[in-house]
């Protein structure tokens, strides 16, 4: 069977890179990577949307989540420590104030600015509708708004309206109602963007409660979510929940910032709600989540992968989130875990039809090139590369579940920097790395 299905392959759509081509040199064999240089020169600029609602107390936490963490806030008025204040520093952290309710400290706040005058933002009242929280009504809160106004003012700093989520608050079960009547009180020249939490399980669901709050045409802070319903039944479906949602959130303009509820809390990685993205116990490291969570994908743009170099399969600069991020409904994309390869941070998995993911390429000369694709296929697969005008379709054999496999596609980009879109035709792969040589 397998012969036949490349057979066909060949002829319908003209595979490229099925045979040897005769290259000067000795080729090494398909799936031999000795002679590759593998050290991964992850050229992604962190997202600086991606941010934790967390009060730190360790610096090793700074420091594993620093990578890929730009911001954090622990609702209260300012980070204690003096050394988790410098490890953030060195790491380039934000930290972010917030005015948890009508009792805010000005002073605190106050502090924390002159200490830090690069704070931009402050946080206001959090959870107001939820009567364990801030516990406040609209007009309650807009009593002390003037008071957070003033001092934002005079701070210079940017104020973030009250985090809503679905709430308990007698009449205020609905974050929109709240929000209007807020506003209908207050005026909303006053803030800078609107913050939302979400615990939602479904991200078809999760995206559709962000863009309820599109109709404030402001930036949108969404500073706490993970999923937290019965249907997350182990760690990997909370993986799965935070793979398709950073993506969303990452392609999504409307989206100014987020944060991971929470980095350690009384749950582990092995306990529902399977949240944690820190272990708990010495010595301190990431768990699977926050290997994902720090290193998934920043859609940066600005990074083009040279020959020889090793493109990580994480860091594409855009994927099909991206066409559908302001859109009603949901399209699943690319799914990113932990990798079983022997090298390596991040794969794709399960990649199939529809699915794609772009990645910078830097050619010196224009000239045809091997690119080396890290994958693992439970059957035979059809992957297209697409390259302005030029669409290369090639035949990946299966591997077997586990087994990793280097394929060679022959391609030719453009001198100087281009962009190539890699997608599935038939069948699914996983996908650990590429390589130009």
């Amino acid at each position: 069977m397998k012969s036949i299905f490349f057979a066909v392959a060949m002829l319908l759509f003209g595979i490229a890179g099925c045979e040897k081509r005769p290259h000067s040199g000795e080729q090494p064999p398909q799936d031999d990577v000795s002679g590759i240089r593998l050290s991964y020169d992850l050229k992604q600029t962190r997202s600086a949307k991606r941010g934790v609602s967390f009060n730190f107390q360790f610096t090793e936490d700074v420091a594993l989540l620093g990578k890929g963490v730009s911001w954090s806030y622990n609702w209260g008025p300012a980070q204690t420590g003096a050394s988790i204040i410098e490890s953030m520093e060195a790491h380039n952290m934000s930290f972010y104030p917030m005015a948890w309710n009508g009792s805010f400290s000005d002073s605190r706040i106050r502090e924390w600015k002159r200490s830090h005058p690069e704070t931009e933002y402050i946080l206001a009242f959090n959870e107001p509708n939820l009567t364990d929280q801030a516990n406040m009504t609209p007009q309650a809160a807009a009593e002390h708004w003037p008071r957070l106004v003033a001092l934002a003012k005079e701070l210079d700093m940017k104020l973030i309206a009250p985090a809503m989520n679905y709430g308990t608050l007698t009449n205020y079960h609905d974050p929109i109602k709240w929000l209007d009547e807020f506003f209908s009180i207050v005026s909303i020249e006053d803030v800078d963007g609107i913050a939302i939490h979400c615990y939602m399980a479904s991200p078809a669901a999760f995206k559709s409660y962000v863009q309820r709050f599109y109709k404030y045409d402001l930036p949108i802070w969404l500073t706490e979510f993970c999923a937290w319903e019965e249907s997350v039944g182990d760690a990997k479906a909370q993986a799965r929940f935070m793979s398709q949602t950073l993506g969303y959130l990452e392609s999504d303009p409307n989206v100014a910032g987020y944060a991971w509820f929470i980095p350690r809390g009384s749950a582990d990685e092995n306990t529902y709600p399977y949240y944690a993205l820190l272990t708990k116990r010495q010595p301190l490291s990431l768990t699977s989540l926050g290997t994902l969570y720090v290193n998934y994908s920043s859609f940066d743009k600005s990074s083009y992968y040279a020959p020889e170099e090793v493109i990580p399969a994480e860091s594409f600069r855009e994927c099909n989130a991206s066409a559908t991020a302001t859109e009603s409904g949901w399209e699943p994309y690319v799914q990113l875990q932990p990798t079983t390869d022997v090298t390596g941070i991040l794969e794709i998995a399960d990649m199939f039809g529809n699915q794609w993911v772009e990645y910078g390429l830097y050619s010196p000369d224009g000239t045809e090139r091997a690119l080396w694709v890290r994958y693992t296929a439970p059957s035979d697969a059809i992957l297209t590369f697409t390259l302005g005008d030029q669409i290369v379709r090639h035949a990946f054999p299966a591997t077997g579940d586990g087994n990793w496999r280097t394929e060679r596609v022959y391609i030719t980009p453009a001198k100087g920097n281009s962009v190539m879109r890699v997608g599935v035709m038939a069948g699914r792969v996983n996908i650990n790395w590429l390589s130009l040589r």
